[in-house]
């Protein structure tokens, strides 16, 4: 035991200073246990402050998050609300296309689709339009230089 007294020398040494200086603080156990009842109130008054805070702090996130969340739906509701207008005019706009269409007088319950083939040939045929339009356009200009030739071969041949 004394073995163990001495081994354990420093630190029962610096207990019974600590102990020393806590009863020079306090006179009596009743102080002692005053205090720590005082501390321990007012633990229990900190947790409660923590807790309400944390509860509020929660609401507070949450409640901004419903706002992010309402101003999203509105953002929503706006640009469903320009598609009902878009589609809206797109209707009307189809409508008077189909009452054209039906005062013009297209069957459109009877229409033809050209096959692939007649397309071709029509498309052929437009390009054997264009060459012969440019090789008129090509002779009219010829004809127009022979024309400016022969009149300045006149207006010269009249003054010699």
């Amino acid at each position: 035991m004394i073995a163990k007294i001495k081994e354990n020398l420093a630190i029962i040494v610096t207990s019974f200073t600590l102990l020393g200086s806590i009863g020079a603080g306090l006179s009596t156990a009743g102080e002692i246990v005053n205090k720590l009842q005082g501390i321990d109130d007012r633990m229990n008054f900190v947790e409660q402050e923590f807790g309400r805070l944390k509860e509020e702090t929660m609401v507070s996130s949450d409640i901004s998050v419903l706002y992010e969340k309402v101003y999203q739906l509105e953002q929503i509701s706006n640009q469903a609300d320009q598609f009902r207008e878009q589609v809206a005019y797109m209707q009307s706009q189809l409508q008077t296309l189909e009452q054209t269409i039906r005062d013009e007088g297209f069957d459109t319950q009877n229409k033809y689709i050209p096959e692939k083939w007649e397309w071709q040939d029509l498309n052929d045929s437009i390009t054997r339009i264009e060459t012969l339009n440019q090789t008129i356009q090509n002779k009219q200009w010829e004809i127009d230089d022979l024309k400016t030739r022969l009149a300045y071969l006149e207006a010269n041949n009249h003054n010699h």
